[in-house]
């Protein structure tokens, strides 16, 4: 499956402020992250036939609809059905490059998923063949009347999850799930698919440190950039796995962990936060804490971290983590950092 440069979305419901379009909201802030272009046509405001020409400008369609009465809503059904009916729209199923245009649904619902979803995705699937689409899947999200969680982590990881399937970029390869956690108000995001964001977040990071070790301020270049050179290995090395941390979907830190090859490297650690850093914002929210927990929740074996002496607030974070825990740890260290090896079981 290609990249995609762009990307439009028809928002199918008449309540511009109501989940569905809460949904199309949430897309739009990953395809940002992404730096995907995207557009947004409320079908209930625009001409049906200018948005069915606008489509072919596209690399793929999100069509976002409520789910009533097991089916799509009045507008989302007639631009199926005028699209089904005039044979001239088959002449723009492929877009601008000569491709099928990829398509996907986002639904709301109350009902069960596969009961309230199955009517109307079986259908609009053959809409999809009949016309020349390229038909990606769905996101479904349940409607409880909880707007609070049906805007909360979960669903935002289904979302990006989503995003990047329909994109066809760095979906998420099952054996990294070891890596990504998340909480109530909190989840990580594959800090590839945003590497400005991650390097900026980085150079913060450094900076930081910087007032504890002496080498790190002098490794800064003419144009304020810390350590640069260290960033690509994060991208290049599968036993690293570097994430941004979002925060009720906003940036708040980045986390890096290792997964040693233990066949290659049998005396390494198990696993490593290699390191973690939350903005100051952010800090009282104790993410950093949630997330060393989910981690350990998702991993055993020997975890190892490492904390600067002069940087006693990370010291006794550490220390406070690994006491709470009750695991078995050892400490060692150099002229500069404390070395923590705990035993996660």
């Amino acid at each position: 499956m290609n990249n995609c440069d762009n990307v439009c979305i028809l928002l199918g419901s008449p309540d511009a402020n109501g989940n569905t379009a809460a949904m199309c909201k949430n897309a739009a802030v990953f395809l940002d992250n992404m730096k995907i272009k995207y557009q947004i046509y409320n079908l209930y405001e625009e001409e049906i036939d200018y948005v069915l020409l606008e489509i072919s400008k596209y690399d793929a369609v999100i069509i976002a609809t409520p789910i009533h009465s097991f089916y799509c809503s009045d507008m989302v059904k007639e631009l199926m059905d005028l699209a089904f009916e005039d044979e001239e729209f088959f002449e723009n199923s492929l877009n601008e490059n000569g491709e099928k245009i990829r398509c996907g649904i986002m639904v709301s619902h109350g009902y069960d998923e596969e009961y309230a979803t199955e009517p109307f995705e079986t259908g609009f699937s053959r809409w999809c063949e009949h016309v020349g689409f390229d038909y990606y899947g769905k996101l479904s999200v349940r409607d409880t009347g909880d707007k609070e969680r049906f805007c909360g982590t979960e669903n935002l990881k289904k979302t990006e999850k989503f995003i990047c399937g329909i994109c066809g970029i760095n979906e998420r390869k099952d054996n990294d799930e070891n890596a990504y956690i998340s909480g109530k108000d909190f989840y990580l995001t594959d800090a590839d698919n945003d590497k400005k964001t991650f390097e900026r977040l980085f150079n913060m990071y450094m900076y930081e440190l910087s007032a504890y070790v002496d080498w790190m301020g002098e490794c800064m270049t003419d144009d304020a950039l810390f350590i640069p050179d260290r960033l690509s290995e994060y991208y290049e090395m599968n036993e690293k796995k570097p994430y941004i941390v979002k925060y009720k979907n906003k940036t708040a830190g980045l986390v890096v962990f290792l997964f040693p090859d233990k066949k290659k490297e049998p005396a390494e650690a198990d696993f490593y936060i290699e390191e973690i850093f939350i903005l100051r914002r952010y800090r009282e929210n104790h993410i950093a804490a949630e997330i060393i927990k989910g981690l350990w929740e998702k991993n055993k074996g020997i975890c190892a971290v490492c904390a600067l002496k002069k940087n006693e607030i990370s010291v006794r974070f550490w220390e406070n983590i690994i006491k709470k825990s009750n695991y078995e740890y050892t400490v060692k260290e150099d002229d500069e950092v404390f070395f923590f090896e705990i035993k996660v079981e």
